[in-house]
């Protein structure tokens, strides 16, 4: 998938917008694995990090928060 296409997936996950800033072309194939806010899902560890853990240590990107304006 695309960066962008990420970035939407992430902003449903987050209930937030998230935006592609990473400048990166093309499309990739990758796993991301996490542990959910409401707790594990089936067949998940307990030691998988946040979504943003995640992000940063699987994926190395970085998920920034910012105000809106």
């Amino acid at each position: 998938m695309t960066t962008a296409v990420l970035a939407t997936m992430l902003s449903r996950q987050l209930e937030h917008d998230v935006t592609d800033e990473t400048g990166l072309p093309g499309k990739y194939d990758f796993q991301l694995d996490w542990t959910p806010d409401a707790g594990p899902c089936p067949g998940a560890t307990a030691d998988q990090p946040s979504i943003f853990t995640a992000v940063q240590q699987q994926l190395g990107l970085r998920l920034e928060s910012r105000k809106p304006g």
